[in-house]
């Protein structure tokens, strides 16, 4: 009995072993072999867990993005193709999917665009072959979407790699060899200028010299300073001074470190001449003071490198130029302000123009409109933390919040101007301490009379008493600060004789008689007149200006008065015509008799004042953003029609009876 049950045992055992390999068989395929896409692909590693060296996050599970996306290719109705397989961690990266190519979501949408696009004049077999083809784009796009992220991830990590490896090999003969390597380098410096620590360490002082006082004497034009050693601090008071730097880096001699200090950038005013040095410059310091690069560079330098650092310091007068001209350089500006429009219109500046530089700023404000405030050339890297960008022209934030390539914009803000104009005036007021800070101890002159002046003093006071006067001392080559005093504006008339060439003129208290000559000097110069009256300025038949100053330099009037109407032309006087000086008047009149109140100047800033006497197309230009004129709580009297017609001369004795009929 029992042989007989052995054939019946063996199939049955036979039977159960086989479909239990079965039922395993599948189980094992459900949760192992499945293909990307397909029910059990949650077991696989998604692409990216192979950087934790990049801090990358254990991506185990999908995210909500990834399994919408294998949910859409598991409910495809397209033919059975070969599985998709994932970009290997570390391959190249794919180029991004267009964002305005239209969703494909099965071949039914394919068919269906196809077929609204190209027509129905398309053969069955281009519109097979089109659909394939329209097919094959989908998965290659899911495919790089699923590989986006490792692929991002090491393009960065081989950037920085390639940063480091630049600085590490370049540094080594230091920072001037390796501002020389810049133009080579297929990389941005961003590991090293990004990194403060880091940045601050090239521009560590190389030498430690003597202190020289820079409010030496004026040095006379043509003439050089003795040269600065290695390490000098060249130390300026408060006040205006001027330095002519042609006689630094000539012959290759540039000191290898030299600092430039002052007692505070609201206190000190340097104007530097002639930047442009021929060798390589180790550290160039400026701290606590304001520069003027008067209409050019900072630095011009075009062969050898330069390391330049400011420290609390306001740069101006760049605008007809670059900030910093250079091949080579390394910048790095902290508390520092940066303001458009001393030298020409705001709009026109420029920060740099370079073909290699690597610029850091900390906590820094840019007053724009600018140009530009980078050159993106090949060997530039910017890095600009902590800043404020202030007066900028329109469309400067979507450059800070979506940078180039050679920028970049750490917790920054920017205010932007409300229309593309560049009238935005420099607010001169700001410098107001420096430039017309009180003279030192002026040597006193009476005004009544001839005789020759002094021309080695710093300050001269000339006094005048009450009545008409004529400005005839020989002054003509004093260069220093220059006051002309009256007893008031109703009380003495001053007529200037001869040219005025100093370095800062105050009239104080006085009419001035516009038939002599121009009361502004015709050089760079800061002009101030407090309390005074203009008067027969309007001379001529083509008419005349009261304040007409075209070289740089700055002009303020305070409480002053423009009177129209006592020239021999009375409608054709011109009150101020500066084209390039920043200008503020602040509670002045203007009564313009016909004439022009503010000719096409640039840079204009009127407070609280009043202007009357002009036609309407004057009024309305004057209102206009194209002017340059900044109207602030300033009212404007149009003239009626013909109300200045047949105007007469008035006799200056309408004022004060012992100044003559203003015909003289």
């Amino acid at each position: 009995m029992r042989r007989s049950w052995n054939p019946i045992i063996s199939v049955v055992a036979t039977l159960v072993v086989g479909a239990g390999c079965a039922v395993f068989g599948f189980l094992v395929g459900v949760t192992v072999g499945a293909e990307p896409g397909q029910p059990g692909d949650t077991a696989r590693p998604a692409a990216g867990e192979a950087l934790p060296s990049l801090g990358a996050a254990d991506r185990s599970q999908r995210t909500d993005e990834q399994t919408a996306r294998a949910n859409a290719a598991a409910n495809s109705t397209s033919t059975a193709e070969p599985a998709r397989s994932r970009g290997a961690a570390g391959g190249p990266a794919k180029p991004p999917v267009d964002a305005r190519a239209p969703v494909v979501v099965d071949t039914a949408a394919i068919a269906a665009i196809l077929g609204k696009r190209v027509g129905a004049d398309v053969s069955a077999e281009r519109l097979a072959q089109a659909e394939s083809r329209a097919r094959s784009i989908r998965e290659n796009s899911l495919r790089t979407a699923d590989s986006a992220e490792s692929a991002a991830a090491w393009q960065v990590a081989s950037e920085i790699e390639k940063e480091r490896a630049f600085t590490a090999d370049a540094a080594r003969g230091g920072t001037l060899d390796m501002l020389r390597k810049l133009d080579a380098s297929p990389v941005r410096a961003f590991d090293l200028v990004g990194s403060r620590s880091r940045f601050d360490e090239r521009f560590v002082r190389h030498a430690q010299g003597s202190v020289t006082d820079g409010s030496a004497p004026l040095v006379p034009p043509n003439t050089v300073r003795p040269p600065l050693t290695d390490g000098a601090i060249v130390r300026f008071p408060g006040g205006l001074h001027t330095w002519r730097a042609s006689s630094l880096g000539r012959d290759g001699e540039f000191p290898k470190d030299v600092v430039f200090e002052g007692a505070g950038m609201d206190l000190t005013m340097v104007r530097l001449e002639g930047f442009r040095p021929s060798a390589a410059v180790d550290v160039l310091t400026f701290r606590d003071l304001t520069i003027d690069c008067g209409g050019s560079a900072l630095i011009d330098a075009r062969t050898e490198p330069v390391v330049l650092l400011l420290e609390r310091c306001r740069v101006i007068g760049f605008d007809g130029d670059e900030m910093l001209s250079v091949a080579k350089g390394a910048f790095h500006a902290i508390d520092s302000r940066f303001e458009a429009g001393w030298e020409a219109p705001p709009g026109h500046g420029t920060l740099f123009d370079v073909s290699s530089v690597l610029a850091r700023f900390d906590r820094c404000t840019f007053a724009g409109p600018f140009k530009s405030v980078f050159d993106d050339e090949r060997g530039a890297t910017y890095v600009f933390a902590d800043c404020r960008f202030e007066s900028m022209a329109r469309g400067f934030a979507k450059v800070a919040a979506a940078p180039p390539e050679c920028a970049r914009f750490e917790r920054c803000t920017v205010t932007e101007i409300e229309t593309d104009d560049s009238s935005h005036a420099f607010d001169v007021t700001s410098l107001f301490p420096i430039l017309f800070a009180e003279p030192p101890a002026s040597t006193v002159v009476s005004g009544v009379g001839g005789g020759v002046v002094p021309t080695d003093v710093l300050a001269l006071t000339v006094v005048f008493p009450a009545g008409a006067h004529k400005l005839g001392l020989s002054i003509a080559r004093f260069q220093g600060d220059l006051v002309i005093t009256g007893q008031g504006r109703d009380t003495t008339l001053v007529r200037v004789d001869s040219s005025l060439n100093a370095r800062r003129v105050f009239w104080r208290d006085v009419a001035i008689d516009g038939e002599g000559s121009d009361p502004c000097p015709s050089r760079t110069a800061y002009i101030s007149f407090e309390r005074c009256r203009f008067v027969a300025y309007d001379t001529g038949s083509g008419g005349s200006t009261a304040v007409d100053f075209r070289s740089d330099g700055a002009v303020r009037l305070v409480d002053c008065r423009f009177d129209a109407g006592y020239g021999r032309s009375p409608t054709h006087g011109t009150a101020l015509s500066v084209s390039r000086a920043p200008t503020r008047a602040d509670r002045c009149v203007f009564a313009m008799q016909g004439g022009v109140a503010v000719d096409g100047s640039s840079n204009v800033v009127l407070a609280d004042c009043t202007i009357s006497g002009i036609d309407a197309t004057r009024a309305a230009w004057l209102r206009s953003e194209k002017s340059g004129v900044v109207l602030l709580r300033t009212s404007i009297e149009v003239a009626p029609p013909d109300a200045t017609r047949g105007l007469k001369p008035r006799p200056l004795s309408e004022i004060n009876a012992s100044w003559g009929d203003g015909r003289r």
